[in-house]
Order: C-alpha cells, then structure tokens, then sequence
C-alpha cells in the first residue's frame, strides 16, 4: 500500500472533473539569448579549442624550460644565451667534438623537449576533431561570418602545430645525428646552430603578455591569412601566435556579449 501511495503521489494526476486549476505564474526568463550561428561558433568552436590552447600553453613553457637547459641557461634566472657568444654554453664546440654536445645533461633536455611537443602535437588532434565536426555542421560558404570566425580559430591551432614542430627541429637533429662522431663537421651543425640560437630567442612564457603588452584595435583586427608565416622561424610564428590568439579573444568576447544580448564593451581609454 506505502508503494502505491508513493507512486501516486510522484504522478501528475490530473484534477477531478469540475475542480478549477488555479493558473501557474509564468516562469522567469534568466537570459535571452540571441540564436545565430556565430553563438553556435562559439560554444562549438572557440570554448572547446581554447581549452586544448591553454593545455598547451603550459606545455609550451615547459618547452622553453627545456630549451634554456639544453643551451646552458640557466633555468632559474630565466635569461637566455646570448646568441652567438662563444663563451655561452648554446654555441657549438667549434673543435668539432661531439663529445661536447652529447652530455646527459642535454640529451635530457632534448627528450623534453621532444615529449612535450609530442604532447602538444597530440592535443591538437582533439582541437583538430572539434573542427572537423565543425565542417560537417556548418560547410564551407554557407556562412561567411561563421567561415570566418572559424577560420580565426583554426590559425590559432596551425601555429600552435607549427610552432611545436619548430621547437621540436632541435631536438630532432640532435638525435638523429646522435653517434655519428662527425656531426659537428657536417653541414647541418650550421643550419642546427641557427634552428637553437633562434629557439632560445622564442619567447614561450605565460607572462609574455604582461612584459610585452600586444594590444589590437577591435575595428582592425589582423587578417586570418596566416599562410606565409607559416614557413618562418620559431619565434616569427610564436609572434604570430600571440597575435592570432590576441584576436580570437577579442571576436569571443564581442560575440559572447552579442550572444548574451548585452550592448559592446565600451572602448578602452588610451
């Protein structure tokens, strides 16, 4: 009998014929929101990639970290080498002595470097599904606004993969070239001294934003067509990156407001 009352009383049982139903209060409303398809963008594209962006901004640190060790530096201090000066540790020893290169100390940092941007790489494959669904929902040219917002996102994952893959350049030949007695001789020591001196200028830290403030005018946004930087050093496209990344919040926080139906952020007061 307790078990028949119980389910009674959680159904929706209608009133007896003739018993006035006394008329609910219309519910509140909590937010309106403004349904288009770059609100769709939003929450589809720029929250789940940005959230693979910031993993690997702490890797990307970790990197630098990395990178500094390898070329001597010390980590603590946080300076690099001076590019160029032979009585830094990142220059290559010019008796040609391998030995000198492959220290534990380095071949250490170098497998650091090498994992993390492996797990860099290996982060953007999920940002790189979130995008293909994307095309799938949303083709290509049925949406100008959305191809180019998406676009926006999508310069932000290829210079995170293609910074990675610059960084990782270093630790690349230093293995590959790991045994072979001569690799300091060899053609490559040059193109490899160049690849590290331009590594250990690359900015990486969290705080470059408060050292080097980069500021955009929110009319003049930077244009999406980011396929020339593409071939440049490490800390051409580190540059590009902060850019890119600087615009993309920028559009997001313009859209989540539009989206939320609030009015534009006022401007910034120089």
């Amino acid at each position: 009998m307790r078990v028949l009352i119980a389910i009674l009383l959680a159904m929706d049982v209608p009133a007896a014929p003739g018993t006035p139903v006394p008329e609910q209060p219309p519910l509140p409303v909590i937010a309106r929101i403004k349904a288009n398809s770059l609100c769709h963008a939003l929450k589809e594209l720029a929250l789940p990639v940005a959230l693979v962006v910031q993993r690997n901004d702490r890797d990307f640190i970790g990197v630098r970290k990395a990178i500094l060790r390898f070329a001597g530096a010390s980590v603590s201090s946080g300076e690099p080498p001076v590019p160029g000066d032979p009585q830094q540790a990142g220059d290559l020893d010019e008796s040609g002595n391998d030995a000198s290169l492959y220290t534990p100390e380095r071949t250490m940092a170098a497998a650091n470097i090498d994992r993390l941007t492996f797990t860099i790489l290996t982060n953007l494959a999920d940002a790189d599904r979130v995008m293909n669904r994307s095309w799938k929902l949303h083709p290509a040219h049925s949406d100008p606004a959305y191809d180019a917002f998406r676009q926006r996102v999508q310069n932000v994952i290829d210079l995170q993969r293609v910074l990675a893959f610059r960084l990782d350049d270093v630790a690349g030949m230093y293995f590959s070239n790991a045994g072979t007695g001569s690799f300091l001789r060899s053609a490559e020591a040059a193109e490899f001294q160049a690849g590290l001196d331009n590594a250990i200028g690359t900015d990486l830290r969290a705080d470059v934003e408060a050292e080097a403030p980069l500021t955009l005018d929110p009319a003049h946004l930077p244009s999406g067509d980011v396929a020339a930087i593409k071939n440049g050093s490490a800390s051409q496209v580190a540059t590009a990156l902060r850019i890119q990344k600087l615009a993309l919040a920028l559009e997001s926080v313009h859209l989540g407001r539009t989206c939320d139906g609030l009015p534009p952020a006022p401007a910034a007061t120089p």
